[in-house]
């Protein structure tokens, strides 16, 4: 959501008008279905899940697993922001 905010805002818009820029919106522009982006979003709380709940890791091994998923979930966001999609293409033209 802080991204998306940022976002609208460094474009001029207001961040509570409403848009197809949320990250669901792009990854449905980007040819993936409804079904794959709602498994996306299920497998990844299911990794914060699990790294929240294994008693076998120290917290420093938390941290750093966390921070790795971050990265992962920032990475996606920004691949997600910056890839251009048949439907802008089309728009532009």
């Amino acid at each position: 959501m802080t991204w998306l905010v940022v976002s609208r805002v460094l474009h001029g818009r207001s961040a509570a008008t409403a848009g197809r820029d949320h990250l669901h919106h792009r990854l449905i522009d980007m040819g993936l279905s409804q079904r794959q982006v709602v498994a996306c979003y299920y497998l990844l709380s299911g990794a914060f899940g699990s790294i929240a709940l294994l008693d076998v890791m120290t917290p420093a091994m938390k941290l750093l697993a966390l921070l790795v998923l971050c990265l992962v979930v920032f990475g996606i966001i920004v691949y997600a922001s910056t890839h251009t999609t048949a439907r802008e293409r089309r728009a532009r033209q």
